[in-house]
């Protein structure tokens, strides 16, 4: 295994193994051109010195002229694995992270529910519905991925699982609170087949009160006074809940998370942008 992770480096670093191969040529040049010179080798050194020189000469500047050769190739590969890693991963990626942002999460800031798995629509726009990196993980492309943007989206992750975690307990907390407040105001049972957690979460969790005519028919015929009350009550009640807390730091943590990522991509995007499509 050790044997196998050197291959692999001088693999990835193939300059090193040409300036040691140089290294090796003018050391051993340099070693064996005096002793030509003096001698030591030839019966008339001077005769061959010239010729020795010369020879010495175009080996060296040939090795310099290849490396150079190698240096420009590998810099139109590097330029091309750049431009094949902005292409199958970072744009994706980006532009799914910016649907969610922008055209989910603006009109529906607390969903019910997030999705994971690579086999929905990635496009959905009633949910947050992470598909790609789903498949990314289980593709080669996961190779093109730096350590920090698998770090940083395995982090997003699990804030958005913990946000998905986080909705059971806070819509029963609403749901139960919008009850007992309306049985406490009007003496009266809402229907039970509804669940007011779902149809009241985003007003509870963004302080913006209910669209009462749509769910007069479920508690019945009240005054402005009356709507005030229960809608102040059920709001001050929820938010002193801890599980309206916890949903509330969840989906804030998640929210930074996901801004973080979508600038992380940004910046893999604009560098490689910048640094080989100019």
């Amino acid at each position: 295994m050790k044997m196998e992770k050197v291959k692999l480096f001088f693999a990835k670093n193939r300059l090193i193994n040409w300036f040691i191969a140089s290294c090796l040529l003018v050391g051993g040049g340099s070693l064996i051109i005096p002793f030509v010179k003096s001698g030591g080798f030839f019966q008339r050194p001077e005769d061959v010195a010239g010729m020795i020189d010369t020879l010495f000469g175009a080996v060296v500047g040939g090795v310099f002229a290849l490396l150079g050769s190698v240096v420009t190739n590998r810099s139109s590969q590097k330029a091309q694995a750049a431009r094949e890693q902005s292409s199958k991963l970072f744009k994706p990626l980006y532009d799914e992270l910016m649907y969610i942002h922008n055209e989910v999460l603006r009109d529906n800031p607390y969903p019910f529910s997030v999705e994971f798995d690579d086999n929905g629509p990635s496009y959905d726009p009633q949910r947050p519905h992470y598909c790609l990196w789903s498949k990314v993980k289980n593709d080669s492309r996961l190779f093109l991925a730096p350590q920090k943007l698998r770090t940083a989206m395995q982090k997003l992750y699990t804030k958005a699982e913990k946000y998905a975690n986080s909705l059971a307990p806070a819509t029963e907390e609403i749901n139960q609170t919008f009850r007992n407040v309306v049985w406490n105001e009007l003496s009266t049972n809402v229907d039970r087949g509804v669940d007011f957690g779902n149809l009241l979460l985003r007003d509870v969790m963004c302080n913006e009160a209910p669209d009462y005519a749509s769910i007069a028919w479920l508690v019945g015929e009240t005054n402005s006074s009356q709507r005030d009350g229960i809608w102040k009550e059920t709001y001050e009640k929820c938010h002193s809940s801890e599980r309206i807390k916890n949903l509330a730091k969840a989906k804030q943590e998640w929210a930074k998370q996901e801004d973080y990522v979508i600038a992380l991509l940004a910046s893999y995007i604009q560098y490689i942008e910048y640094r080989y499509e100019r």
